[in-house]
């Protein structure tokens, strides 16, 4: 059951609280608010981990599903959804700045040999319209016929990805700002704040 795999990232702005206790970097204050959206019904479980100074901590509390009653642990692997897409940013960002990939690097170099990438009026993707969504591709690929639609990704292959990306036609402009200041600005936003740059596309 698709919500029962839920996990409260939002609730990370709690993590403000756990540097009041050194004994413990989750506080009770913290728990207790877990405890509580869980045995409200908010969510069936949550998992909080804390890394500072090379510790870690946990807090494990309520069940993978209602149906099994199964208890979470640390271990617990839950659905990321688009969490995805701040890991996918931050690392991009993380590996321009150690000089490994450039954000101006069109998306095609890092694909395999024979394997076409979409372009637009003769402009390729960049690396950095991925990671902002003005590359134009579109929501969700066509191919998709998933088993399960709870878990659509499942079954999707790389080789399905790969046919995608040859057949589809991008039919938006990547976005407003393509080069100068404004692409500039841009793309600095995007290293040193991977997760808040927002553009108009058309």
């Amino acid at each position: 059951m698709k919500n029962t795999f839920f996990t409260l990232i939002a609730f990370i702005v709690g993590l403000s609280l756990y540097g009041q206790g050194k004994e413990s970097l989750i506080s009770e204050k913290v728990k207790e608010n877990i405890r509580v959206r869980v045995d409200n019904g908010v969510h069936p479980s949550i998992v909080l981990g804390v890394i500072e100074d090379g510790a870690v901590e946990f807090y494990s509390y309520g069940v993978k599903s209602y149906e099994t009653e199964e208890v979470v642990t640390p271990h617990t692997v839950y659905e990321i959804g688009s969490i995805s897409k701040t890991f996918t940013g931050t690392i991009l960002a993380q590996m321009v700045l150690n000089g490994e990939l450039n954000i101006d690097d069109p998306a095609q170099s890092l694909l395999p040999k024979g394997v076409q990438a979409p372009t637009r009026n003769g402009e390729e993707i960049k690396l950095y319209q991925l990671s902002n969504h003005t590359s134009s591709l579109p929501r969700m690929p066509d191919n998709m016929d998933p088993e399960d639609p709870d878990n659509p990704y499942a079954d999707y292959t790389e080789d399905q990805l790969y046919a995608f990306l040859e057949g589809v036609e991008l039919t938006r402009l990547f976005c407003f700002c393509l080069c100068g200041e404004c692409s500039d600005s841009i793309k600095s936003r995007l290293i040193y704040y991977p997760n808040r740059t927002h553009l108009f596309c058309r």
